[in-house]
């Protein structure tokens, strides 16, 4: 997948980031995929792509959850930031959370923080439609392209 992403973003259109997300979306059969980045004031993580309609229409909205916030609709990107590790929520399991209107189908979310030079820039949030079935290395190797995510958006200027 690392190297379909190099080849995405080398386009250096104004696509890029969408196509990330959604050839993650599709490679990792994901219900949902989004990249959130910091803003300038790091309280808010603004969500810069979303894969499919879903993810446009809540970008153009202007989404953003703010950091040191117990957001009862979207905790696993604030939690990835702010603790700066993967973090897993499992709607499955007994909890005062909510999953979002827009994304009905999000059974949980997987959210890996995004680094450049030590710093935090946001997160790569994954949904999945289906009972978590997952191993704690697959979450390792997941980071691995979430590294490779911020590499790159580094690398061509898109932060």
């Amino acid at each position: 997948m690392i190297l379909a992403l190099s080849a995405i973003i080398n386009d250096k259109d104004g696509n890029c980031i969408w196509r990330i997300v959604n050839l993650i979306q599709e490679k990792g059969d994901f219900v949902f995929v989004s990249i959130y980045l910091v803003d300038s004031t790091r309280e808010w993580a603004v969500m810069k792509s979303g894969s499919g309609m879903a993810g446009k229409k809540i970008v153009v909205r202007g989404h953003k959850v703010q950091i040191q916030y117990e957001n009862k609709l979207f905790r696993a990107v604030p939690h990835a930031i702010y603790f700066n590790k993967i973090y897993l929520h499992d709607y499955y399991l007994p909890s005062p959370y909510f999953n979002s209107p827009m994304l009905p189908d999000t059974k949980w979310e997987l959210a890996f923080p995004l680094h450049a030079n030590k710093q935090v820039l946001g997160a790569l949030e994954v949904d999945g439609g289906e009972r978590v079935s997952f191993q704690v290395e697959d979450t390792y190797e997941f980071q691995k392209v979430a590294d490779e995510v911020s590499r790159l958006l580094v690398k061509f200027d898109l932060i």
